[in-house]
């Protein structure tokens, strides 16, 4: 508003309760001008994706054109519209954006008291079933692994392989250099006993790759 200037924020990954509020901006102080949404708005059932304007945005358009002129070959599909309607209905029904927010502080907690004390895990960070873990070359400094040592993949081949479980992970997380990060973002149904299992195999599979790099 200071600088009269449009704020535009991506909550395809954030949005629709995956931090434990329907959107990810409700946890600052801010009110956006045009947000974009995607995948979970339709629970992963039907590709569709949406973009939120607020009053300002679209009387300006409006006022500019004499309408709202947006539309695309394949905009208001009646099927993707039915099953985000679904979809919303059933995470109110079943409070699973309040899970979210509840299983997500369990999670944060858990890892920090079963995995902070790795010596390649550098930071663990997020809200709701959104969090982050950084793996670092040295716990003090923050220092970085070099991208040829492939470490966040190495951990994901480990758990997927041998643990049977599915855990993304980056590479370039640090000025597109260098950084490796995992990302924990289970199911909104998720439970206390199965967050516990899943720690325990990520507790396993960092092991294994920290004593592969001699830690």
């Amino acid at each position: 508003d200071k600088y009269d200037v449009l704020l535009i924020l991506d909550e395809v990954m954030t949005g629709i309760g995956r931090t434990g509020k329907m959107f990810a901006y409700q946890h600052f102080n801010v009110k956006p001008d045009i947000v974009t949404m995607g995948k979970s708005i339709s629970g992963g059932y039907f590709p569709l994706a949406a973009v939120g304007i607020n009053q300002k945005v679209y009387d300006g358009m409006s006022e500019r054109n004499g309408n709202f002129p947006p539309g695309f070959s394949w905009s208001g599909n009646p099927l993707g519209a039915a099953v985000n309607i679904a979809v919303m209905k059933y995470l109110k029904e079943h409070k699973l954006i309040e899970n979210c927010a509840a299983m997500g502080e369990y999670m944060k907690e858990q890892l920090k008291e079963r995995i902070a004390h790795h010596p390649t895990v550098g930071d663990i960070r997020g809200r709701g079933l959104m969090i982050g873990i950084e793996l670092v070359k040295d716990k003090e400094t923050k220092e970085s692994f070099p991208i040829s040592e492939k470490v966040a993949p190495r951990v994901q081949d480990t758990c997927i392989d041998e643990l049977d479980m599915i855990i993304e992970a980056s590479q370039g997380c640090n000025k597109g250099q260098a950084g490796d990060a995992l990302m924990l973002s289970p199911a909104f149904v998720i439970t206390k006993e199965q967050i516990d299992e899943m720690i325990t195999r990520l507790d396993k599979a960092i092991t294994k790759v920290e004593k592969e790099l001699g830690f």
